[in-house]
């Protein structure tokens, strides 16, 4: 969620719950936790007094880059043991599970044998 809200800029908490496939009351408490944490802040836009905004910190940024860091040395680390062919074919299969995953998410689909939409996730 954090990362989320990292990418997203400052993002409206019904927006970001939306975003994530999530419940409002679900994501308002995990943001809380995040909030106390000293990860997220809260603001009112002066254009907007009814909106509250949650934005992440610097040090919620830092922790999100700290992540992707790692993320993209692990990936590295992995991907240099690889031939330059396998790689080439590491990448075709990412890029079509890519497209299909973004496929998947604008369209229903069913998990367990029940329906479920984009929104409802």
């Amino acid at each position: 969620m954090l990362a989320a809200i990292v990418d997203a800029g400052p993002i409206r908490l019904s927006d970001l719950a939306e975003m994530l496939g999530r419940t409002v009351s679900n994501t308002s408490k995990i943001v809380q936790g995040l909030v106390v944490d000293g990860y997220v802040r809260r603001s009112i836009p002066d254009a907007d007094r009814r909106v509250t905004l949650l934005e992440a910190t610097t040090p919620g940024r830092d922790v999100i880059d700290r992540i992707k860091a790692f993320d993209l040395a692990l990936i590295a680390h992995h991907l240099s043991t690889f031939t330059d062919d396998e790689v080439r074919t590491f990448v075709g299969l990412m890029s079509a599970f890519t497209n299909r995953i973004v496929s998947w998410s604008e369209t229903d689909f069913s998990i367990a044998g029940g329906t479920t939409t984009t929104n409802e996730r």
